[in-house]
């Protein structure tokens, strides 16, 4: 609802919930429902880099973090892949990051 009706640029960080995954699919807060709203009103969805660094759980947010990133790429939604930490991140990494989450799988 909040994407419906206020003015929002981008959206972040919704894979680090503490809900359990389903079994067929991961519990990614983030569905097709949601990606039609945000292709719609022209919201991005923001991925940070930093922050996954910094997870306990990196097998099951980089799981997540795939996930959203295949919905945003299937319904056409803009995506950003930034490191939301004070030192700069080498642009190399960003991209092997943004590179490892467009894999459809990595096995």
């Amino acid at each position: 609802k909040v994407l419906e009706k206020k003015k929002i640029d981008l959206i972040f960080n919704l894979e680090y919930s503490n809900y359990r995954d389903f079994i067929y699919y991961r519990n990614s807060g983030f569905n097709q429902v949601l990606a039609k709203i945000c292709k719609k009103r022209d919201i991005v969805m923001g991925f940070s880099f930093s922050k996954f660094k910094s997870a306990r759980n990196k097998y099951q947010i980089l799981g997540r973090l795939q996930q959203n990133f295949l919905i945003c790429k299937k319904y056409d939604v803009k995506t950003k892949v930034a490191s939301l930490s004070k030192k700069q991140e080498d642009d190399v990494v960003l991209k092997s990051f943004t590179r490892l989450l467009a894999k459809k799988s990595l096995f």
